[in-house]
């Protein structure tokens, strides 16, 4: 049951969230009753700022909360509602004494802190589904860790109001973690309880999954998956936002729908932010990011990404000299799930200038990548990816000349249709890697953006090409997905 994992996995690291999974053990959301779940109080503190009030059941907690809780519930709702611009609390009524929005400090089975949504659409005539929530605060916790926690409820508040029956846990959690850094830029947080390397260990487990499903646990059973999800989040934000929370919040209404029938998924979402309705190319484009962790970051990509330790390494399934991948035939342990990463690190001897020849031949059935990168003694590396359509071989030609070592990702981006919540299947590839002599670079279409690349490609499909830190090559959309962002969040004001 949720609850035992819970206390389980509290005692040795950060609590979950309460949210969505203890809204799911319910049979019927619609059919509970408030009360059995709302803490007592025993009196509340008004915030002179915002519509809000916070409970108190120990008369001694009144100075901390006007000391400590307070303050960081308006600073959150400084940033997040009125800068980023997610919605206020829906209504609800009087409970809880007042029209005004209830927080409760209080204690919390396993500690730290939730969010518990119920009841019907409280707003009719708009494109949301909003319900009813209160936010509960552990007594215990730490001082230092107020401001993140509050944060991170605050956000699953707002997610509440624009779309109370997303079933994802993922998409829940990462985006809460995200907007937690928007508010409380400290990477420690989320480090310290291991969430990162959660998520990194296992890079062929399905975006979208979490440590939930048995597909997680038959790795880990312990998994912060979800949370270390915000790998992800950051990489929209990083890589086609302003790191202001904007692509967060146009993700999440991309997930909106009008009724108690979660018709819109994740996957959905993203294909909105995707003019051609296919997740391979930025899937693809992640899972070069998804490298540059920890002591492998080049200050080209995650701004935080150096600060993520050792442990935030991306899992590989092999590791080679040059000697062993030339000649390499193989097909994975672990096959990837839809929207999962296969990664392959090969070490390169000094002075090496030849290239490295990849072959991928995948599933049926799913859209296939290779992404890749070149480290080198000092500098940025050297990126690129090659995506094709479904069950096309790929092929990719990886200059090595400088460099000291080599990664290569083969990402299995799922089917054209792909649904997040539906089922979700490991698919197998087979992989060839021989060392070749390089090819004479391809002039291709001019793309002259002011950057140098050494990285070229090339593919027996119809494959997108993107070489260097910026969407270049062959790819006739440019910066696609900053673009597609645009109309997105000029609607994001509630209709």
């Amino acid at each position: 049951m949720f609850v035992a994992k819970l206390v389980l996995s509290a005692a040795f690291a950060r609590p979950r969230c309460l949210t969505p999974e203890l809204r799911a053990s319910e049979p019927d959301p619609l059919a509970r009753v408030t009360e059995p779940y709302r803490p007592a109080s025993a009196g509340f503190v008004q915030s002179q700022v915002y519509p809000f009030r916070v409970h108190y059941r120990r008369v001694e907690d009144v100075e901390r909360i006007i000391d400590l809780v307070v303050p960081s519930v308006e600073t959150s709702w400084a940033v997040q509602i009125e800068e980023v611009g997610w919605p206020a609390p829906a209504p609800d009524g009087l409970v809880g004494g007042s029209a005004d929005y209830d927080i409760y400090l209080t204690e919390v089975e396993g500690g730290g802190a939730y969010v518990w949504g119920w009841g019907p659409d409280v707003i009719a005539d708009d494109d949301w589904y909003s319900v009813t929530s209160f936010m509960a605060i552990d007594e215990g916790l730490s001082d230092s860790d107020m401001l993140y926690y509050v944060a991170h409820e605050l956000n699953h508040v707002s997610q509440y109001t624009i779309d109370a029956q997303e079933r994802n846990t993922f998409v829940w959690e990462s985006i809460a973690e995200v907007m937690s850094q928007v508010v409380d830029h400290d990477p420690a947080v989320y480090i310290d309880y291991g969430a990162i390397p959660d998520f990194q260990e296992f890079p062929f487990l399905s975006l979208g999954f979490d440590g939930y499903k048995s597909a997680v646990e038959a790795y880990d059973r312990n998994s912060y998956y979800e949370y270390g999800g915000i790998v992800f989040g950051m990489f929209l934000e990083e890589r086609y936002g302003q790191n202001d929370g904007l692509t967060s919040l146009a993700l999440w209404e991309g997930l909106a729908q009008t009724t108690r029938q979660d018709t819109t998924d994740y996957v959905d979402s993203l294909r909105l932010l995707e003019p051609s309705g296919s997740l391979a190319a930025l899937y693809t484009e992640f899972a070069v990011w998804r490298m540059f962790t920890g002591d492998l970051d080049d200050g080209a990509h995650f701004r935080d990404g150096g600060l993520w330790g050792t442990a935030a390494r991306v899992g590989t399934e092999e590791e080679l000299t040059l000697r062993q991948a030339d000649g390499y035939r193989g097909e994975p342990v672990d096959p990837p799930y839809d929207l999962g990463t296969n990664y392959y690190v090969v070490e390169l001897g000094p002075g090496s200038d030849q290239a490295l020849r990849v072959e991928v031949d995948g599933g049926r059935g799913a859209q296939w990548g290779i992404a890749w990168a070149v480290w080198y003694p000092e500098g940025p590396a050297s990126t690129g990816t090659v995506v094709g359509g479904p069950s096309e071989l790929l092929v990719a030609e990886i200059p090595l000349t400088g460099g000291t070592r080599v990664q290569v990702g083969v990402v299995n981006a799922g089917p054209v249709d792909m649904v997040a919540n539906g089922d979700v299947p490991r698919r197998s590839f087979e992989l060839s890697m021989d060392v070749v002599e390089p090819s004479p670079p391809d002039p291709g279409p001019s793309t002259d953006t002011g950057e140098t690349t050494a990285i070229t490609a090339t593919s027996r499909s119809t494959a997108l090409v993107r070489t260097g830190c910026g969407c270049s090559g062959v790819d006739p959309a440019g910066s696609w997905l900053l673009g597609a962002l645009v109309p997105l969040l000029l609607r994001r004001a509630r209709r």
